[in-house]
């Protein structure tokens, strides 16, 4: 068997499935077992057990808070460093990519999850984390009798599902070299068993990666802290932007948020079933491209398009209807009307999201608004100016 160089590795070889390399244990239909000696010798064959979604269990406990999150993208040489096999065998063939996460606290940083993908043609990626504790997935397979296979010592649980796209097979494997922690993830195409195999052995074979090099990072400035009304109204970037809404409306939480990414003040407040979400930030450069012209109506008027807007919008004019910005200078009761309408049901007067941009370049982003009027809106939008 040969590999077909295709600016990536194109295997449509059948799977191997005979009495002499599949034991009475692994023969049922639901087991299957490969091997490439192109890749490796027959000892490194890999067992992938195979499931379907009907007997996956969703475990919600694996949406993981990285406490004092941040990260860093590493440069090439440490990435060879981390993948030595595999960098040199794809890198003229692939994008890859490595991104470092640290958890922080007390100032005190700790390696937390190395992620890493190799972007092939096809739409093909390998996704590869290493952590120093065991990774979970957000996803448990009922049949606890999977079956393992054995990589020059080390025990490799995989496991294969076709993907919901078209042709696609999701390959897995965990694995444990010394006190690290490997998962691979590979989206693929069918038969390519044997690649995904050379991902997994190519690894082993490196041997442990020394995480010790990425000891000691620099802590960006971080914050996630939720605060109380008057601390918001008194935050020093961003609180003399917060609006205040009518008596009727009860505060319920605000939050300031700062890391590499996003620095903003939010608050939320409701009325029996009503609630108002605001977010004060400076503008981003995605922001930039969704100022809306008043006179462009068809950017931002709900009333000129049915639900489900995913079909009545123009695809060009998608990102900026959803959530359009106005100059502070330009926005009236009229534009904030054309941004609303009657809940068919209970009635209510719902806002879509919208933002507004103030001279200094921060923008009030009122994500969600029930059941205040236009003028009440408007109003409270004014007194910031």
């Amino acid at each position: 068997m040969e590999f077909k160089r295709k600016g990536y590795f194109d295997i449509n070889t059948p799977t191997i499935e005979t009495e002499s390399n599949v034991t009475k244990e692994s023969t049922n239909e639901d087991k299957e077992f490969v091997n490439e000696k192109n890749l490796d010798s027959e000892k490194y064959a890999l067992f992938f057990n195979i499931y379907d979604k009907s007997e996956m269990s969703f475990d919600n406990k694996e949406k993981i808070k990285i406490d004092g999150h941040f990260w860093k993208e590493i440069k090439k040489e440490k990435i060879e460093f981390i993948f030595p096999a595999l960098y040199q065998k794809y890198k003229e063939n692939s994008q890859i990519k490595c991104i470092v996460n640290y958890s922080s606290k007390n100032n005190i940083a700790k390696l937390f999850e190395i992620n890493s993908s190799f972007e092939f043609a096809d739409n093909n990626v390998l996704e590869i984390k290493i952590a120093p504790y065991e990774i979970s997935r957000c996803y448990v397979f009922d049949d606890q009798n999977n079956k393992s296979s054995e990589i020059l010592g080390t025990v490799v649980v995989a496991s294969k599902e076709e993907s919901s796209i078209k042709d696609k097979i999701i390959y897995y494997a965990d694995f444990k070299l010394d006190d690290i922690y490997y998962s691979l993830e590979f989206l693929g195409n069918k038969g390519q068993e044997f690649l995904f195999a050379d991902f997994v052995i190519s690894i082993i074979k490196d041997g442990k990666t020394d995480l010790s090099i990425f000891d000691n990072p620099v802590i960006p400035e971080l914050k996630d802290e939720k605060i109380d009304l008057d601390e918001a109204y008194k935050d020093k970037d961003f609180g003399k932007y917060l609006i205040t809404l009518p008596s009727r409306y009860v505060f319920e939480s605000a939050r300031r948020f700062i890391n590499q990414e996003s620095n903003y003040l939010s608050s939320t407040w409701s009325e029996n079933y009503n609630d108002i979400y605001v977010v004060v930030s400076k503008i981003s450069d995605d922001d930039l491209n969704k100022i809306v012209d008043i006179s462009d109506v068809e950017k931002y008027d709900v009333s000129l398009y049915e639900i489900p807007y995913g079909d009545s919008i123009p695809k060009e004019i998608a990102s900026i209807f959803h959530y359009p910005i106005f100059k502070i200078d330009d926005l009236t009761v009229d534009v904030i009307k054309k941004r609303q309408k009657q809940d068919e049901e209970d009635e209510t007067l719902d806002t879509a999201s919208f933002g507004v941009l103030f001279e200094d370049g921060v923008v009030v982003n009122i994500r969600c608004a029930e059941g205040i009027s236009a003028d009440e809106l408007y109003k409270e939008l004014e007194k910031i100016k």
